[in-house]
């Protein structure tokens, strides 16, 4: 099959996807909950979402790594996915449950055989992957089971029936359901690889769609009793738990997001913006570490975790942004790939 070009518009949406986690993460280690309500929300706009968007675009490289011959690509995702294990299990060793790095290599080695299925197979496996999380729920399961002081410490992770749970369960990012955004992006880069039109000709159908759902959401949910109600959670938006309703949401948005970014990358990729973002996009890796070891590491060592008010998380938030934004254009200048890109394409190989 004949490869595209560098589709710049992935790396822009890649580039959202960094700097919304980056947000994500920063109010919820970081905040000490108090002053304005509204910076809060602003921060957390993006939960769930911007995670889902990155696991999409994982989808979406992995075609593009098939692409370059099923008798090597296995081999690819493999080596990639040790070198996610040995970052990401690091990163928990040190107290970081909210890594999705070790979760990204589970999800390259799931992807494999995978890319030998018919596409209505991929659609019909990422809505089998819905199933596992209502069926915990429904049969009792405490999602919250495991861990204390907000989703900050997981105590039996390191055994074997708590690292299972974390796995398939209430982790960050459980194989069930995100696999499916997996499978999800899979079969829209077999799109991308055949037009890239068809996914920017799906972008306004999935904003339509995430809108409809969001709406269909908070409808059912108030007319049964909140959030705090069993039966509501399972029509809930919210992340956690990733509820059928959460992953069709964050998909349709990611699905969009996706779209407008090719639109805009493809009608001014000179432009200084899209050229930043697209920038930043190609070292979304290395920001990940960075984010985690600098933006929050010394707040940890040296003072303590949740020591800042939402006002000023917000403004960590946006100077460390534009530090990572300025950074990465500013790199790639003289560089041609990021630090960790470097490794991680030195040990995985590059993708077509």
């Amino acid at each position: 099959m004949p490869q595209p070009a560098r589709i710049l518009g992935l790396d822009v949406a890649r580039a959202l996807a960094i700097i919304g986690m980056v947000a994500v993460d920063f109010e919820g280690v970081l905040s000490n909950q108090t002053g304005s309500i509204w910076f809060e929300r602003f921060l957390q706009l993006p939960a769930g979402r911007a995670s889902a968007l990155f696991v999409v675009l994982a989808g979406i490289g992995t075609t593009f790594i098939a692409g370059r011959g099923l008798g090597e690509s296995p081999w690819v995702l493999v080596r990639r996915a040790l070198v996610l294990f040995a970052l990401g299990y690091s990163f928990l060793a040190l107290a970081w449950e909210e890594d999705i790095l070790h979760f990204y290599g589970y999800y390259f080695l799931l992807a494999i055989p995978c890319l030998y299925l018919a596409d209505r197979w991929l659609l019909v496996l990422a809505g089998l992957c819905l199933i596992p999380t209502v069926a915990f729920l429904q049969s009792g399961w405490d999602f919250q089971e495991g861990w204390v002081l907000d989703y900050l410490e997981y105590t039996d992770l390191w055994t074997q029936a708590g690292h299972l749970r974390h796995l398939f369960f209430n982790g960050f990012f459980p194989l069930t359901p995100w696999m499916a955004f997996v499978l999800w992006g899979m079969w829209l880069g077999r799109r991308l690889q055949a037009d890239s039109g068809h996914v920017r000709d799906l972008a306004g159908k999935a904003l339509a769609l995430a809108v409809a759902i969001e709406v269909l959401s908070y409808v059912l949910v108030r007319s049964l009793g909140g959030v705090e109600d069993a039966t509501a959670q399972l029509f809930d938006t919210a992340p956690k738990p990733p509820v059928p309703l959460f992953v069709l949401s964050a998909a349709a948005w990611a699905t969009a997001l996706i779209g407008y970014s090719c639109k805009v990358a493809e009608r001014r990729p000179a432009s200084l913006a899209v050229r930043v973002l697209v920038h930043t996009g190609q070292l979304a890796l290395t920001i990940y570490l960075v984010h985690v070891v600098v933006g929050i590491g010394p707040f940890d060592v040296w003072y303590q975790l949740g020591c800042l008010t939402r006002s000023q998380v917000f403004a960590w938030w946006a100077g460390f942004s534009y530090l990572c934004l300025w950074g990465a254009h500013r790199w790639r200048r003289r560089f041609s790939q990021g630090p960790f890109e470097v490794i991680l394409r030195k040990i995985g190989g590059r993708a077509a």
